[in-house]
């Protein structure tokens, strides 16, 4: 890309923003968000549903609905949209799964109202390299295609999605625009303008510190500092539900932590000080780490992350048949056909207990002989034995140490991947 192409890119994008900022403040100023405030019930309650079952939407004519489709509409005029293809129905499919979800089952709020509406959803998918997504009211969801790329799972997808999700089911931009009404004494249009930038929310980058050129007085700093820690709060907030919303579905909770610590090593560390509109990315991680722990749910990395679980790959050793198990690239052992099974067959069980022992939180220690000294043991799980070692022409010793090696290999980078 050329020096003016990469201009024109970051122009649009800046406009983006600005446009939806003032679409924001446009909106609040015509519309008595905090009458919503005083009317929100303490306790969400399940969708209406009409004689057959069906879900009954908020309708279009709802200010929530309106006030998200019109900033939608307007962002759209400087997007460029994918309306076909796999990932397109990708998107589709997973999206429109969790919004029938999503509008079925209410999940409290942490932070936001806690008023429980049906949104008709819908997804787009924006042909950008980013890796963000960002939602408005009413349930328009952007997904760039930087994202679709830097997923490893469907589940991981489904985590992003319901975050979004969880932005538009507890009206944050609603709670955050309530919030700005009472400083509207204070700032200027414009100023509120870059509120709305600040609250627009993109999933995992702190770019918004650009925001602060509109911002810069030292008298607001304060009041700056308050609606960014309203965004932080609606952060933590989408995070938590996304969580518990995919408890209701097929898809693994523990994939947000697994996206959450990968965007972590992809991000370079900022103090953005008032200016940051997210918790650290680490400090996310962490909090989703303990709420699955609280849910005891497994953290089972191997599922929300396919890129982690053990491959078999069929190889020929002299005249003999041997299967491979490797993970991330690192070969673990081989072994060959035993009571029965081929090879293959056998690697394949091997393969899916290992990625079981690694998510459970396998040491290198636990590598040791079988009792009777006629294999290798993981844990409580012989994986070699002696016709291993004779079929590839060395001894037991010699496969435990190599075992060994290549498991401690793989804690290292999984230490490195989920430790933030």
């Amino acid at each position: 890309m050329s020096d003016s192409e990469d201009g024109v890119r970051c122009w649009t994008k800046g406009s983006r923003l600005l446009l939806l900022g003032l679409v924001v403040f446009a909106a609040s100023l015509l519309w008595g968000w905090p009458s919503y405030a005083q009317t929100s019930s303490t306790s969400a309650k399940p969708s209406p549903t009409s004689e057959s079952g069906s879900i009954v939407y908020t309708p279009d004519t709802d200010p929530e609905v309106k006030l998200g489709k019109e900033a939608a509409q307007e962002d759209m005029k400087h997007l460029k949209l994918i309306t076909s293809g796999p990932e397109y129905e990708r998107l589709q499919k997973i999206g429109q799964e969790l919004a029938d979800v999503a509008d079925r089952y209410p999940i409290p709020a942490i932070w936001g109202y806690p008023n429980f509406k049906p949104f008709k959803f819908s997804f787009y998918l924006v042909d950008d390299k980013d890796v963000n997504a960002y939602s408005y009211p009413g349930g328009f969801v952007f997904v760039d295609k930087g994202l679709m790329d830097f997923v490893h799972s469907d589940d991981e997808l489904a985590a992003v999605l319901a975050h979004e999700m969880g932005h538009v089911m507890h009206h944050h931009i609603l709670k955050l625009l309530h919030e700005q009404g009472k400083l509207q004494n204070i700032l200027t249009p414009l100023q509120l303008a870059a509120i709305g930038m600040i609250i627009a929310g993109h999933f995992g980058d702190n770019s918004t510190a650009g925001a602060g050129f509109f911002l810069a007085n030292g008298s607001q700093l304060y009041q700056i500092a308050r609606i960014n820690g309203y965004s932080v709060h609606a952060e933590e907030d989408a995070d938590h539900y996304s969580i518990l919303l995919l408890t209701h579905t097929h898809f693994d909770p523990a994939a947000m932590y697994t996206f959450m610590s990968r965007l972590a090593n992809t991000e370079t560390p900022q103090e953005l000080g008032i200016l940051r509109d997210h918790p650290p990315t680490p400090q996310r991680v962490e909090a989703a780490k303990n709420l699955l722990a609280s849910l005891h749910i497994p953290l089972s990395i191997t599922t929300a992350d396919p890129t982690w679980r053990a491959n078999v790959t069929d190889v020929k050793k002299g005249s003999g048949d041997l299967a491979q198990i490797s993970v991330k690239g690192i070969v673990v052992c081989s072994v060959v056909g035993l009571d029965g099974e081929s090879a293959h067959e056998r690697a394949v069980a091997l393969a899916a207990k290992l990625d079981q022992l690694l998510d459970s939180g396998l040491q290198a220690y636990e590598i040791h002989y079988a009792p009777n000294g006629e294999g290798i043991m993981l844990r409580n799980t012989l994986f070699l034995t002696n016709a291993d070692a004779q079929a590839q022409g060395t001894s037991l010793e010699q496969l435990k140490q190599s075992l060994g090696n290549a498991i401690i290999q793989i804690l290292q980078m999984r230490q490195i991947e989920f430790s933030n």
